[in-house]
């Protein structure tokens, strides 16, 4: 299936207008319009998870309200010390 548009790219900021660290994306895409898709692709079984969990980059919480489950591995394994930008993305 070819697909007649290219994604719209969107430039990474830090909230101080600085460069990006190097473990940041080069840009960010938009989700795209799930109800585009055809059928074959819908099911009634699909559950989109979304716990709400957001915070400033500089002031990551100790602890964040995702359960175990659907944590970002080195979360489970460093614990709270690894809560910030590299697990959100």
């Amino acid at each position: 299936m070819a697909y007649a548009l290219e994604p719209e790219e969107s430039e990474v900021l830090t909230e101080l207008g600085e460069d990006p660290p190097l473990s940041a994306p080069k840009y960010l895409v938009a989700s795209t319009d799930l109800l585009r898709l055809g059928v074959e692709y819908l099911m009634e079984q699909i559950c989109v998870i979304d716990f709400g969990e957001s915070f400033q980059s500089s002031s990551s919480p100790a602890n964040i309200g995702i359960p175990n489950d659907y944590l970002a591995p080195e979360v489970i394994i460093e614990g709270g010390a690894s809560i910030g930008l590299a697990c959100d993305l």
